[in-house]
């Protein structure tokens, strides 16, 4: 392993080989974009046929990847001096650029994770992939067909979306959901994802988190800069929240405040330490408050309810929701209804908490699950008018940050929904069978194990617990849910994310599954030239989902080794 030092304090580590074309914007990168002369340009311009990939260390947090062709590395000044900059002489430290609350955050688990398994796969790995939540399926082709006739359009759009756009989401949830939503009161964005973080940054009190959940809330709350209280539910319960859960929570935070209230103020150098304090705890196993919060908090909650459920995979029924908007409505919670997989529900019926909570329900969803349209970037949130405040805050944020979502999108996903109702209702009909049926064989073959775990319901996953290999791996000497995760992929060629990233105990050994590594177009021609209503069988299923298959079949066998250790 080779060090060079290219700025103060940055050790900068050459850990592989790989391919690459000419890396003169990495260099200059490198250089932060200071003058440099003219030979030393040239050598940087090069092309050559290899390159390192240099892993940065700046004030001990691990930076982004950056490759390095290996002649700039070889060239004509081999020496240090190659790297040296202004930085070098004027010896300014980089430490302090990132807020401390922050600077314990990554870059999202999920994410990381998927272009590990991918960068393996390309080396020529087979790898069984559980572990990334991307549709499988083609986006329909009628969406597709929309989307090109407005490929030319490239104006700036109304910042809430158009009104076409959003005259069709009022049907589309009225027809599905069963709610009446305002045309005036929907954001559309380049994903639901920025939406979520803008409701969080804009909104004025503390979240509540429902764990386990998203790798992303939490990074969100931390950007956003808010105490983040996490409620970690029952597997018993199907990963859900509970009224009660929810009410002893609010109950234990009055408490609390009653608590400090009789406490003595800090004195005032100390109050200022504490108003700028920390990020959230890794929420890992010991829950509770974090965030950068003050000392008295707003009356205002925001909670964060999933559902369908990621990583669970399970719903909410009338009666759960209708007994959390009533603990809500009593005790000034808003609900932000994170509702991104519910027209992939295996019986095509969902519960929005938009029907039983309206005044206090921010709905947001997008067309990256069911319509399979993850990298087209487009999704929505609708406000009630009792949260008007917040709506124009929201607003405000986004023309300050995406401006508008994109145009071909927004024209192409509105003609399609307009004109091609009864096509996309098929299509998630079809989608949600397949899903169903790789849903319930993963269930079946892992419960033959031993492997338990509440079934999926809708989306992408579910999540087993491995608990039946601990003794296993503890006479390995593994402990964690990572280290299992480890052990599979190594072993078995098996990418399964452990539930630590997603708010459970480092020590747990349950994961999200994720039943997609098959190819969706594949399945979709199969299934559509069958007879209407013909059931999905294993047949089918090793016919066309064989990589899922062969997955399942290789997993089993590791959890068999274990198991019986």
């Amino acid at each position: 392993m080779i060090s060079v030092q290219h700025f103060s304090r940055t050790e900068v580590t050459l850990v592989e080989k790989c391919h690459c074309h000419q890396l003169n914007l990495v260099m200059r990168q490198v250089v932060r974009g200071r003058q440099r002369g003219r030979k030393e340009r040239e050598a940087y311009d090069h092309q050559c046929s290899h390159s390192v990939v240099v892993v940065m260390r700046i004030g001990g947090v691990r930076q982004p990847r950056i490759d390095y062709p290996v002649g700039s590395l070889t060239s004509a000044k081999s020496d240090s001096s190659l790297y040296k900059t202004d930085t070098m002489r004027d010896k300014t430290s980089y430490e302090g650029l990132v807020r401390p609350d922050i600077t314990a955050s990554g870059a999202s688990a999920n994410l990381i994770f998927n272009e590990k398994i991918k960068a393996l796969i390309k080396e020529g790995r087979e790898v069984y992939h559980f572990g990334f939540g991307q549709s499988p399926f083609p986006v329909p082709e009628c969406l597709q067909e929309a989307v090109k006739e407005y490929i030319h359009t490239h104006a700036y759009l109304p910042m809430i979306g158009i009104p076409e756009l959003r005259e069709e989401l009022v049907k589309f949830h009225g027809k599905y959901d069963d709610v009446s939503l305002d045309v005036d009161n929907f954001v559309v964005a380049p994903g639901s994802k920025e939406l979520i973080y803008l409701i969080m940054a804009t909104f004025s009190g503390d979240l509540l988190l429902p764990g386990p959940a998203w790798t992303t809330y939490i990074p969100q709350s931390r950007l956003a800069a808010k105490n983040t209280t996490i409620i970690h539910t029952k597997q018993t319960n199907g990963w859900k929240l509970t009224p009660q859960e929810l009410t002893h929570t609010l109950e234990q935070q009055e408490k609390g405040k009653e608590e400090e209230k009789e406490t003595p103020p800090p004195p005032p150098q100390q109050q200022q330490r504490h108003s700028n304090g920390g990020g959230v705890g890794d929420g890992g196993g010991g829950g509770g408050d974090g965030g950068a919060g003050t000392t008295s908090s707003p009356p205002w909650k925001l909670l964060i309810l999933t559902n369908p459920g990621n990583p669970s995979g399970t719903c909410y029924t009338q009666q759960e929701l209708e007994a959390i908007s009533e603990v809500c409505r009593q005790r000034k919670v808003i609900v932000l209804s994170d509702e991104i997989y519910a027209r992939l529900t295996f019986n095509r019926t969902h519960h929005s908490i938009a029907k039983y909570y309206p005044e206090g329900t921010i709905l947001t969803s997008g067309f990256s699950k069911w319509a399979s349209a993850g990298g087209w970037r487009i999704g929505y949130a609708h406000f009630p008018p009792t949260l008007q405040p917040l709506f124009q805050a929201v607003q405000n944020a986004a023309s300050h940050t995406y401006s508008c979502a994109p145009a071909p999108m927004q024209y192409g996903v509105a003609k399609a929904l307009r004109e091609n109702a009864k096509e996309l209702d098929e299509y998630m009909d079809n989608c949600s069978k397949i899903l169903h049926s790789v849903s319930k064989y993963c269930y079946r073959e892992l419960s033959s194990v031993g492997v338990r775990g509440p079934e999926s319901e809708a989306g992408y996953y579910f999540m087993p617990d491995f608990e039946v290999v601990r003794s296993g791996l503890k006479a390995k000497g593994w402990t964690t849910g990572e280290q299992m995760s480890a052990a599979m992929l190594d072993q078995a060629n098996i990418g399964l994310m452990s539930s630590h990233p997603f708010l459970r105990p480092v020590e747990d050994l349950s994961t999200r599954f994720c039943f997609v590594c098959f190819d969706g177009s594949k399945a979709l021609r199969a299934l559509e030239d069958l007879p209407k209503d013909t059931p999905i069988t294993d047949d089918f299923l090793h016919q066309h989902c064989l990589s899922l298959v062969k997955g399942v079949r290789q997993l089993k066998e590791w959890v068999v080794k274990y198991s019986h250790n």
